[in-house]
């Protein structure tokens, strides 16, 4: 017993050096929103007070950091609207323009924050909410945003940014040499996002080659028994791609290059 208090003791302390020891009430508040929307119970267990929870120790241990790990997302998405609006979740939720879609756009937000560390992604869950509510005509292209981004952070934006400013076909390389600040990740980043399907591979009789490369895979092609050169992939954007690049950059939500980092 004594193991399990030290380790829910310092697991605790972790989250709490950030989250503060109690769950503010119009975090709470957000929690419980969100809990009703996404249909994720757990979350309004997140908003209930340590006191009122009953169970066995490992699971008030569990249940004690998941609700300050889930309340310190909500604060920080809550201070984030704040920041981008002017404004309280609860003055735009309850604006002139509120409705139950934009009260349903505010749980999708703030369930996505839960689940976050970063920053990046805070701020645009506060921007499309914020958008949402200001403009009822765009709520659902916003909850279409927030579900596109559940896998989608911070770095893996700073690659779309980089492939939507490069030509209609790249390779790894190119992103590399365009942001050297990513280019020890760039393979990795480049098959998240061809897993998201924002970019695909370019079929080989439509990839553009340089004149080199073209020479040898004719001569390999004219040659019995010689294999086709194994040249790097091309990729491109695709259509869902673009469309999630047009979004954010819309927003202003896409990462410009750092100048110290970026390729001269």
């Amino acid at each position: 017993m004594d193991g399990m208090g030290e380790a829910q003791d310092r697991a605790v302390a972790i989250v709490q050096r950030a989250a503060g020891n109690t769950v503010a009430p119009a975090v709470a508040a957000l929690l419980t929103v969100a809990a009703a929307v996404l249909n994720r119970p757990e979350l309004g267990v997140a908003a209930v007070p340590a006191s009122a929870l009953a169970g066995s120790v490992v699971e008030e241990s569990v249940s004690l950091v998941y609700r300050l790990w889930a309340a310190e997302g909500a604060q920080r998405f809550s201070e984030a609207v704040e920041s981008e609006s002017g404004s309280t979740v609860d003055d735009l939720a309850a604006g002139e323009q509120s409705d139950r879609k934009t009260r349903q756009l505010l749980g999708e937000a703030v369930g996505a924050s839960t689940t976050t560390a970063d920053e990046w992604k805070i701020r645009v869950l506060a921007r499309a909410f914020v958008v949402g509510a200001k403009d009822k005509s765009r709520a659902d292209e916003m909850r279409m945003l927030i579900a596109l981004l559940e896998d989608f952070e911070g770095v893996d934006a700073r690659c779309l940014s980089v492939i939507n400013k490069a030509p209609e076909q790249f390779r790894v390389e190119d992103i590399a040499k365009r942001d050297r600040g990513i280019a020890h990740v760039a393979p990795i980043l480049v098959q998240k996002l061809a897993k998201l399907t924002f970019i695909e591979a370019v079929p080989r009789s439509q990839q553009h080659l340089s004149g080199e490369e073209r020479d040898e895979l004719r001569d390999a092609q004219q040659t019995m028994g010689e294999p086709e050169p194994r040249l790097p992939t091309n990729y491109r954007l695709t259509d869902l791609g673009q469309t999630v690049a047009h979004l954010l950059g819309r927003m202003g939500a896409l990462p410009r290059q750092h100048p110290a980092e970026s390729a001269d």
